[in-house]
């Protein structure tokens, strides 16, 4: 069950989900990933990781919210009739997306898969998401 963190009677309750992504429903995991996805669709620097490949986009937004579960904390606003309005993905201090293989597992190998499986289009490879310094500077020449 999602700690309650907010609420306000007429307005919006935000939800902290705290449990990894076994024990989270699978409703909630699927609501903040779709919202990330509605929001951040056409944003330059996630085309830019997806090589373009937008069909390929929620699943990386559910890697990212099932890594979330697993090694930050995934936030999720709903109005008060109950509708997702809003969800976040945030990794504190000691803690990154994707620094250890139980996140890697989660989701992210399942969405990298058709992106490294024969593709000639990507200006990139896996090992890029292992280094954020490798994403500046790639982003960089574009």
């Amino acid at each position: 069950m999602p700690q309650v963190i907010f609420k306000s009677t007429s307005l919006l309750v935000l939800y902290l989900l705290i449990a990894a992504p076994c024990s989270t429903p699978e409703s909630d995991i699927e609501a903040v990933a779709k919202i990330m996805h509605d929001a951040l669709l056409d944003d330059v620097f996630f085309n830019f990781l997806i090589a373009g490949h937008k069909e390929l986009f929620y699943e990386m937004q559910l890697a990212i919210v099932k890594a979330g579960l697993m090694g930050g904390q995934v936030y999720l606003a709903e109005d008060a009739s109950g509708a997702v309005i809003g969800g976040t993905v945030w990794f504190g201090p000691g803690h990154e997306l994707l620094d250890s293989e139980e996140q890697h597992n989660a989701g992210f190998n399942r969405f990298m898969q058709p992106l490294t499986q024969g593709s000639t289009d990507l200006p990139w490879g896996p090992e890029l998401w292992r280094n954020d310094e490798e994403i500046n500077i790639r982003l960089a020449e574009k």
